[in-house]
């Protein structure tokens, strides 16, 4: 069988053995970046006070494969000082013939429109337009003409993805692989705790979590601001079958800041695994080849990070169903990683499992197996105690509800 329609397979690059690598891995489309407007580029661009590499990268590019797709990343959220330097951006994708620009911030379709009408944009939001109001809003005003894409965040569920598509109100894109930006300061806190504010190199380190110290998150910094990352990396090579039949347009590989090998190996992998597919869907599974890459690069813990739907995707707030729970206290104070207070208005024991009901609407389950009073004794039952002391419980705050949780309770 053949695919509904072509997919592209997208990843980035700031320099020519990048432009190199990922031609001869057979990608499709090249997202090209500068780091004076590129925030997240790991090429050291900002001595130069021009995009002439830009210029240099898509001639050989075009060389390499004249049917090669060619954009350019400016996903700063930009500050008025940045204007001056877009102008001569503008200036050079002329010269070079490059049509498309990729932008976060939305200001800049009237203003790329004006300056260059033949340009196409594409909305790159990494972490942001997760409904279809948004995405109808976007598509719909006077500039709509020129939004040739948007990437949708990574924070969708194939669910939502499905919903958004079937709209029919652009094309598509969807990051598969690789890092997932959970947060952004345009402060660099990094490089404000190392001194280092005047350095303009990338800053990358390890950040632990202080209640799970198996996890360690992935922070970068550099003069754009502080990045912060998912501990796993995404990989979606399983879910090829549901990915294709999405209908998403493009596939996006997000390995800026790994080794050109790991790139070039997760290109042709998702190539291999598309073009699969596409000879035979009923009998699609993945390739002893995927198996090997992915155990070869176990060492990136990989997840499928928000693409199946979970609790948080189809619960809305104030949807618990509790009817056969008993309100039995508030909890008053919380010393993260050492005690939680409750106020009660009923007994407890040891051995009670609880229902917490957070400001949040996050409903958490505990069992009691150790319990104090107000002076640190350890208790049994909180018979004569209004107020008890239980361990920290990760995600409980003030003001949190507690249940009893009841034998019909599930």
């Amino acid at each position: 069988m053949s695919l509904n329609k072509p997919i592209s397979l997208v990843t980035y690059a700031s320099d020519s053995e990048t432009i190199r690598a990922i031609i001869d891995a057979n990608i499709d489309a090249i997202i090209l970046e500068d780091s004076k407007l590129s925030s997240r580029s790991f090429y050291n661009d900002f001595n130069t006070d021009n995009f002439d590499k830009i210029k240099d990268l898509s001639v050989l590019a075009r060389k390499l494969n004249p049917l090669i797709k060619l954009s350019f990343n400016l996903d700063l959220l930009i500050h008025d000082n940045h204007f001056p330097i877009i102008d001569k951006l503008i200036q050079t994708l002329k010269i070079a013939n490059i049509n498309t620009v990729r932008i976060q911030d939305t200001g800049l379709i009237d203003y790329f429109t004006c300056k260059y009408p033949e340009f196409k944009i594409q909305l790159a939001f990494e972490t942001g337009v997760s409904n279809l109001e948004s995405i109808k809003f976007l598509t719909v005003n006077s500039c709509a003409r020129n939004i040739d894409q948007i990437l949708l965040s990574n924070e969708l569920s194939i669910k939502n993805i499905i919903d958004i598509i079937n709209s029919n109100l652009s094309k598509f894109e969807f990051q598969v692989h690789g890092k997932v930006l959970l947060q952004y300061s345009h402060r660099r806190l990094l490089a404000a705790i190392e001194n280092e504010l005047l350095n303009a190199t990338p800053l990358h380190r390890l950040v632990q979590d202080i209640s799970r110290k198996e996890l360690f998150f992935n922070a970068e910094d550099n003069p754009h601001g502080h990045f912060l990352f998912h501990p796993h990396q995404k990989c979606l090579l399983s879910e090829i079958p549901r990915l294709i039949n999405s209908n998403l347009d493009s596939f996006l590989i997000d390995l800026r800041g790994e080794s050109l090998n790991y790139l070039s190996a997760t290109i042709k992998t998702y190539k291999t695994e598309i073009n699969l597919y596409a000879k035979g869907s009923d009998s699609w599974a993945l390739s002893y080849a995927s198996h090997d890459f992915i155990k070869k690069h176990e060492n990136n813990s990989f997840t499928k990070c928000f693409f199946n739907e979970n609790n948080t995707d189809s619960e809305g707030p104030h949807s618990f169903k509790l009817e056969h729970s008993d309100f039995i206290g508030t909890i008053l104070d919380v010393i993260k990683l050492k005690s939680t207070v409750i106020e009660l208005v009923a007994p407890l024991k040891l051995g009670d499992t609880i229902l917490i009901k957070n400001p949040y609407d996050k409903l958490i389950r505990y069992t009691i197996s150790n319990m104090k009073n107000i002076w640190n004794e350890s208790i049994e039952t909180s018979l004569n105690h209004t107020l008890i002391k239980l361990p920290w419980i990760k995600g409980t705050l003030p003001e949190s509800i507690v249940m009893r949780k009841s034998p019909q309770e599930g």
